[in-house]
């Protein structure tokens, strides 16, 4: 009878560490996305950052071309209470802030058709473009196309969380938004 006991300790305990190892160990979204005359993409996740295996969350291109639409009835949504728009706000803000870039690298063309558009907004975006400071980890090569209405490029990204620290911004915002009488 302890022998069983013993054997059902051990291994809730050896499954308990591997629960907290795996929240302590980094995961790593990798995005990968393509526009030639199709959007196509594959998003992946790995475990222990990006010595792990890749697991595929999507492949391919289906869900990012835009699908025909339906003809549906509209239903009215309920308004989302006012009292979750500030702590939503401050977890957006708490997560992006745990959250380490570490890999960018945008290749693009695009143009408006119209030359003065197509300037106006490269204009707008060069700031973000040139403002990047040079790394190995960043590369944004953004070439406007001042003759044409063409939009083509490549992106890969990837941002690596350790799931334990996002325990602190989720507790904040059940509290914030849930845990307080009103």
């Amino acid at each position: 009878m302890t022998a069983v006991w013993a054997l059902l300790i051990g291994v809730l305990g050896t499954m308990v560490a591997v629960v907290v190892l795996a929240c302590l160990m980094p995961l790593r979204l990798e995005i990968q996305a393509r526009r030639d005359s199709a959007w196509s993409g594959r998003v992946a996740l790995r475990p222990f950052g990006r010595y792990g295996p890749a697991i595929a969350l999507h492949r391919g291109d289906a869900s990012l071309n835009p699908r025909p639409s339906r003809k549906t009835t509209k239903r009215r949504r309920p308004a989302a209470p006012r009292k979750l728009l500030r702590p939503a706000l401050t977890l957006l803000s708490d997560v992006l802030s745990v959250l380490r870039l570490e890999h960018v690298r945008c290749t693009a063309r695009f143009g408006c058709g119209d030359p003065a558009l197509t300037g106006e907004v490269f204009g707008g975006l060069a700031p973000f473009i040139y403002s990047a400071y040079p790394s190995s980890r960043f590369h944004l090569d953004v070439e406007p196309d001042f003759g044409a209405e063409v939009l083509e490029g490549e992106l890969e990204l990837a941002l690596s969380v350790i799931p334990a620290r996002l325990f602190g911004p989720l507790v904040r915002f059940s509290w914030r938004a849930f845990g307080k009488a009103p």
